[in-house]
């Protein structure tokens, strides 16, 4: 099979280098746009993230010098609370099974914990206190399942050590050209790609295509992508980045992400070896630019810098998955920084890609005719649109919640959230003791956990209040220590 790739940012480079394992894959097209730069401030990721990238590259040690990684236990929530901040960490089932409890029923039981108690007086209660002291659970392969982690990266950096890998790939073939026009067939109303035309007069034909052009605009025009606008429930539309330099590294290498509260938004700090990762995602709607430049600089103390800006706009793709195509990464949609969404999702697509193109590989061994709507090869393709729609209406009222459940109301920002109307949000609020409702224990833990740490209370259908689960005391080392170690080769991942 030949799969041609549009896009050589993160989701492209990923698809690249898993697809390049497959026995059925014999050629990849990986087409990359020289007028097209990628922004390249940090990336923070989910623990999806490490699984699907060792599937493809088993010296995760690598990764982490080639990319500036470091330790990311989760999103540390300041400002959001009316109570002590709390860091919204990565949660796994061995945590709760170890103390015999349900993970799932134990994420809905937090609905009788008590408002004067602290959520980390009862769950992540090690955790919360290594990464407020910057400590590492070192022995992963021991602890990984109770002490989790992902990582925070330098994007620019990312991307070129994934262009090493491709690079290396003797299925790969790196084209440095902008695609012009994408020609589209119809066989019985089922609509494919049948090659793509590039700026340099070069056509290329393969047997799927992936468009991973992120949010450049091209995606819109050549490859015929509709959205759904998701602006009346995500109300940040811009935001403010830099990077920054290291005052005091120690200090500030948390091994985690803040989210801190502004007055028209929110700011990300996000620490990797070289430099410090920081932006302020805001609302245009309720905010000048130059006031927003204003605060976020008084908030870093120092005035002289010139951050960049960026637009962008919440929404899904209404169509993920096509005939012999698929978009992916940004092209698929984005909602906001918030939480890291963004590399969650998209890891998560490749993997179902895998699937799809596997059944694409053996579509013509099902039994029927291919261009029925009714044939199996449509079904698949339609359940696997149904899943990404899924996927993205969960993520948009997961960061709905953090607005609406946040205590801050000084602003028009931050008031308007609470007139927002979501009705897949208002299903979940209304299901939180409802079992069959959560798709997976992990979003569960996602929207009970945020709920319970703002002290927030509902009608769980249980009895008892959350027990405290005990942790276990394990070895543990400096972050700064533990990635240096890494990087000067004396420990590997």
């Amino acid at each position: 099979m030949h799969i041609c790739i549009v896009g050589t940012g993160a989701a492209g480079l990923m698809a690249a280098c898993l697809l390049k394992e497959k026995g059925y894959v014999k050629k990849i097209s990986l087409i990359g746009s020289p007028h097209i730069s990628t922004i390249g401030v940090g990336e923070s990721t989910t623990l999806n993230f490490e699984e699907l990238h060792q599937k493809f590259d088993d010296n995760f040690s690598d990764f982490v010098r080639e990319s500036d990684a470091a330790v990311k236990y989760g999103v540390y929530y300041h400002g959001w609370n009316p109570g002590k901040n709390w860091l919204h960490h990565f949660k796994t089932r061995e945590q709760t099974a170890s103390n015999g409890v349900d993970h799932l029923l134990y994420g809905i039981s937090l609905g009788n914990k008590s408002k004067d108690v602290f959520i980390h007086d009862i769950y992540g209660t090690k955790l919360f206190e290594y990464a407020n002291n910057h400590k590492i659970v070192y022995e992963r392969k021991e602890y990984s399942q109770e002490y989790p982690f992902s990582w925070h990266f330098d994007a620019g950096k990312y991307i070129k050590y994934m262009k090493g890998i491709c690079e290396r790939s003797k299925k790969i073939e790196i084209i440095y050209d902008t695609v012009v026009s994408c020609e589209f067939r119809y066989e019985n109303k089922i609509k494919s790609i049948s090659k793509l035309k590039l700026e340099s007069d070069r056509e290329v034909v393969a047997d799927f295509y992936i468009n991973s052009s992120g949010a450049s605009g091209k995606s819109g025009n050549v490859f015929q992508v509709e959205y759904q606008l998701l602006t009346d429930i995500l109300l940040t539309n811009r935001a403010l980045f830099l990077p920054l330099k290291y005052k005091n590294k120690k200090e500030q290498f948390h091994p985690y992400t803040i989210a801190k509260t502004m007055k028209n938004g929110w700011r990300w700090i996000t620490p990797t070896w070289s430099r410090i990762g920081t932006g302020y995602a805001f609302s245009s709607n309720h905010v000048s630019d130059d006031d927003v430049i204003k605060e976020f600089l008084e908030d870093i103390d120092d005035t002289s810098l010139e951050p960049n800006i960026v637009d962008f706009t919440p929404r899904v793709n209404k169509e993920t998955f096509g005939s012999n195509y698929c978009n992916i990464g940004m092209a698929s949609g984005f909602l906001e920084p918030l939480d890291a969404p963004g590399l969650s999702i998209g890891a998560g697509s490749v993997e179902e890609l895998t699937i799809h193109l596997n059944s694409y590989q053996n579509r013509n061994h099902i039994v029927g005719d291919l261009h029925n709507p009714n044939h199996e090869w449509n079904y698949i393709v339609n359940n696997l649109n149904l899943g990404s729609q899924n996927v993205f209406k969960f993520w948009c009222a997961f960061i709905l919640n953090q607005y609406k459940t946040c205590h801050r109301r000084d602003t028009e920002f931050w008031r308007d959230h609470t007139s927002v109307e979501y009705d897949y949000y208002d299903f979940l609020m209304k299901n939180l003791h409802n079992p069959e409702v959560w798709p997976d224990y992990g979003a569960s833990m996602m929207f009970h956990q945020t709920l319970a740490a703002r002290n927030i209370q509902w009608d769980t259908g249980l009895d008892d209040v959350p027990i405290a689960l005990s942790d276990r005391d394990v070895p543990t080392m400096n972050h700064y220590d533990f990635i240096k170690d890494i990087r000067d080769g004396f420990r590997t991942v």
